[in-house]
């Protein structure tokens, strides 16, 4: 079907139907979600228009070599009268947003950025990529796989940027492209007025799951809350589809005795007993590598070995789910094996920097204590005898109260921890019962014999890394501003 046809079969449908429209206006369209939405959108031969805050974001870049015109605020004059759909997203008040709000009141169709993403999808066949850590990766991994094997595929993945693919967001109207590759994200439409999870809008072939632990406070109550609905989501798969789980997470495996799905279960891990076995891996500067046994029809096995030039068995890890993915749309295992191989990462996601004075700087979105440790056990795995210097930004007063006790005991793999003040996002209040202050004093009971400190800003951050010893190596992490340290830092 050509890009004529799917414009014509979606005029007799929705009028919230992407397909139909002609200047789509996105609010909050620097957010990295939006941002590779809007990429896709621009395939379809759509007029984009977008507004955001004033304020400089990973996706800057990538936006301005797209032309798309951006308001700066949010004001109901953004909303020009050609306008006919206005996708919003969380934040930004969502729905209660100014621009949102005038498009309601002229009767201009309003969806959310997830409604979006599960529209672009049913017109494929759906890959979705979720989990609390990892999904990024893997879903950029996915695209970058078929890519290679000339497969067309289109997807949207919500970092800065995939250097390789020199975009996040793609949406193929050849007729050779079958797949739309997606991360599928539990945070709530809209935490406003619609809880709702963002995937319930996706109706994939395909499930991922990397892993899965408490992430979202302001919107679950508990962890039960957020396993019940990876759970429900899970259970859409239809009786032909393949759900790929994380085969080491029992919180995870304990899922699969109430699936009601009669979908494949394949299982990825670091244990025998799973149908993709990764094992003897080995990290070293510059390269990551594992024995990857596959088990195969019948008691068939066959081993490969895998390198990439990515830190860490997490993302050998995610390795194994896209080698896992890619095989399940029909890609062989071996051109996975070897695009795999030539992969560089995304942005924000270990991302190397550059070097200040001989010392190695990387920036990575790690904001979950998880996150946290698995991002440097992975920097010890390629620099143990360097000293680690980690920058951490604590990510929504929510989330670090919430999980405050296992962010306290997170840093043991770094040597100096300094902390930004928490980062609020735009959805919430400040709330001063936790502070960055605190949590620094938590940090140094459990690790008494390092330098901990509270620095408060990016400014005050940047000369961390100035004052640094030579056999260092740092790495900035959270989810809001803190990789703005590298913007002061004359790197090489």
């Amino acid at each position: 079907m050509n890009l004529d046809d799917l414009h014509l079969l979606a005029r007799n449908r929705s009028p919230k139907s992407l397909f139909s429209k002609r200047h789509i206006h996105l609010v909050g369209i620097k957010g990295v979600a939006v941002a590779s939405l809007a990429q896709c959108l621009i395939d379809l031969g759509i007029r984009i228009s977008g507004s955001d805050v004033e304020e400089e974001f990973v996706t800057q870049h990538l936006l301005e070599k797209l032309h798309i015109p951006l308001f700066v605020g949010f004001d109901p004059s953004h909303v020009e009268k050609d306008v006919d759909l206005v996708i919003y997203t969380g934040a930004h008040k969502g729905r209660q947003n100014s621009e949102v709000q005038v498009a309601i009141q002229r009767s201009i169709p309003i969806i959310s950025q997830a409604e979006a993403i599960g529209q672009l999808m049913d017109k494929k066949k759906g890959v979705s990529v979720c989990g609390t850590g990892g999904k990024s990766t893997t879903s950029a991994m996915i695209a970058w796989i078929a890519h290679v094997a000339g497969i067309h595929p289109s997807f949207t993945v919500g970092v800065g940027n995939i250097p390789d693919l020199h975009k996040t967001g793609e949406f193929s109207i050849d007729e050779r492209s079958q797949w739309f590759i997606a991360e599928a994200d539990e945070y709530a439409v809209d935490p406003l007025v619609d809880h709702r999870p963002r995937f319930i809008f996706q109706h994939p072939q395909i499930i991922i799951c990397t892993n899965l632990s408490y992430d979202h406070p302001d919107i679950y109550e508990n962890f039960d809350q957020t396993k019940q609905t990876f759970l429900s989501f899970f259970n859409t798969l239809p009786q032909e589809g393949i759900l790929i789980l994380n085969g080491d997470d029992e919180r995870l495996t304990s899922l699969i005795p109430k699936l009601t799905t009669k979908a494949r279960v394949v299982l990825v891990g670091q244990h025998e007993g799973n149908d993709i076995w990764v094992r003897s891996t080995s990290v070293a500067e510059g390269k990551t590598q594992a024995q990857v046994t596959f088990h195969l029809q019948g008691k068939q096995k066959k081993t490969e070995e895998v390198i990439l030039l990515l830190p860490g068995v997490f993302n050998m890890m995610n390795a194994a789910f896209a080698i896992a993915a890619a095989v399940a749309i029909g890609i062989p295992r071996l051109t996975a094996i070897r695009a795999l191989a030539q992969f560089h990462g995304t942005m924000r996601r270990f991302e190397p920097k550059g070097n200040f004075q001989g010392i190695p700087c990387f920036d990575d979105y790690a904001h979950t204590p998880e996150e946290i440790e698995t991002t440097l056990h992975a920097l010890k795995e390629w620099y143990p005898h360097r000293k680690r210097i980690v920058i951490f930004q604590p990510h929504t007063y929510s989330r670090t109260k919430a999980l405050f006790d296992q962010f306290s005991q997170s840093f043991h793999d770094a040597d100096e921890i300094y902390f930004l003040d928490i980062f609020a996002s735009a959805r919430e209040a400040e709330d001063s019962s936790v502070s960055s202050d605190r949590l620094a004093e938590a940090v140094k009971k459990n690790e008494s014999d390092k330098k901990v400190k509270n620095v408060k800003t990016v400014e005050c951050a940047a000369d961390v890394v100035k004052l640094a010893g030579p056999q260092s190596v740092i790495v900035t992490m959270g989810a809001g501003d803190v990789y703005k340290i590298w913007s002061l830092i004359e790197l090489k």
